[in-house]
């Protein structure tokens, strides 16, 4: 911190400095005494201050407060402190934080320790075995909440993509069903226009061909009927012809 406040030219106030703090298992009176510690009445039991311009602080585990704000610190203390500390922390609700982190940490030093064939003395092995077993079944149980999590998205994805196909083919056989029938339908009434105007088309050729027996200009016929110059010069010819015959 000297050296950049150095850097960038500026002061650092005496609260700006870093403070030591060492964590101790256990001390005697007589020890915090040769380093001048004091306690003070301010900070709970169990933490020591060195003289001010040392900057330096002492924590004693098996003197802490039993608190949740100790909790993590009395986990590295040593014997019935650490039993009890272990304890506490199992007997934390499973939505606790706190819990599941220290579950791990737990779990990470039983390993080391299986790998490192050191026996430590005590019930510390049982409890971290139990810590362990804790461990497991937090994982267990969380990776089955993501797992099941997961599955219903993917589910629901899936869900999604196969309704839209089977949306999409049902939409287009529906089309298809539909075109159908209006086809059929128009089909009729197409049909039966054609076959009206065919109809009324028969019914004018046979009015024309009586107008021209009786006499009638092909002028006038064509007046008449509505039928095309050429349409009634045909009939005349068959008229002829048939006259002829």
């Amino acid at each position: 911190l000297q050296r950049i406040a150095k850097r960038d030219n500026l002061t650092l106030r005496e609260t700006q400095l870093p403070q030591l703090w060492i964590i101790v298992p256990s001390a005697s009176k007589k020890t915090l005494s040769g380093f001048a510690a004091n306690s003070r009445p301010s900070w709970p039991k169990g933490i020591y201050h060195l003289p001010a311009h040392l900057k330096t602080g002492i924590i004693v585990i098996n003197q802490l407060p039993k608190t949740p704000d100790t909790l993590w610190l009395r986990l590295l203390g040593k014997g019935k402190v650490q039993g009890e500390a272990i304890s506490e922390l199992l007997a934390l609700p499973q939505n606790e934080p706190l819990r599941s982190k220290a579950l791990q940490l737990l779990a990470n030093w039983k390993i080391a320790l299986d790998y490192s064939g050191i026996d430590e003395p005590g019930e510390l092995p049982m409890q971290l075995t139990q810590a362990y077993l804790e461990w497991e079944q937090e994982t267990k149980r969380q990776g089955r909440i993501e797992g099941h999590e997961e599955g219903r998205i993917e589910g629901r994805e899936e869900g999604r993509i196969e309704g839209r196909e089977e949306g999409r083919e049902e939409g287009r056989e529906e089309g298809r069903e539909e075109g159908r029938i209006e086809g059929r339908e128009e089909g009729r009434i197409e049909g039966r226009e054609e076959g009206r105007e065919e109809g009324s088309e028969v019914k004018q050729r046979e009015i024309a061909l009586n107008l021209l027996q009786l006499g009638f200009s092909i002028e006038l016929v064509v007046e008449v009927t509505g039928l095309s110059l050429e349409q009634i010069q045909q009939l005349q010819r068959r008229l002829d012809d048939s006259s002829q015959n």
